[in-house]
């Protein structure tokens, strides 16, 4: 076993890769994905509609379309996310005054977005990065398919030329054999 392959197994890399989840604050951005228990089988429906969906052929295309996937994953959450927060600020902000019911809510949602402004600016900027990644995930997996389409074409062009040489080739060879008889 070389130095490299004990450094790889040993306790304190193994330490470093669970300390490296400690700065996890929100779970909507960043490099892993940590999924709840009962996001498990939203996720795996998810996954499985689009690998449906973008049916992809190549290891680069497996690559990018889980790529996608996971982030189309977090932009839901986040879609949650801030609809919760939303949601039990309103509650949070109702007060048992004799209001009509209309303007008891339009009071409730302002004090929650005065009171949760900084959380949904967050929640804004992030929804804006996994957007952005979205598009150039998206547009990476359309060149792929493109240049996978392109090289399917190209090997179709050079398949048919090769039988018309062979189809040339053996007109020739017949009419050698039929003027030697």
């Amino acid at each position: 076993m070389t130095h490299n392959e004990k450094r790889a197994i040993s306790p304190a890399n193994a330490g470093k890769q669970r300390s490296s989840l400690n700065a996890c604050k929100h779970n909507v951005t960043g490099f892993h994905i940590v999924l709840q228990p009962d996001e498990m089988e939203v996720y795996n429906h998810l996954s499985e509609s689009l690998i449906e969906d973008l049916d992809p052929r190549t290891e680069l295309e497996h690559q990018t379309v889980q790529k996608i996937i996971d982030t189309h994953f977090r932009l839901n959450r986040l879609a949650g996310l801030e609809n919760n927060l939303f949601q039990f600020g309103v509650v949070d902000q109702t007060t048992p005054a004799p209001h009509d019911d209309r303007v008891e809510v339009m009071i409730a949602q302002t004090r929650a977005w005065i009171e949760h402004g900084g959380s949904f600016d967050i929640l804004g900027r992030c929804e804006a990065r996994l957007t952005r990644q979205l598009l150039r995930y998206t547009f990476e997996f359309e060149r792929l398919r493109q240049q996978h389409h392109h090289s399917d074409e190209i090997q179709e062009y050079f398949d048919a030329h090769e039988n018309e040489k062979a189809n040339h080739a053996l007109a020739v060879m017949t009419n050698d054999v039929a003027a030697n008889q």
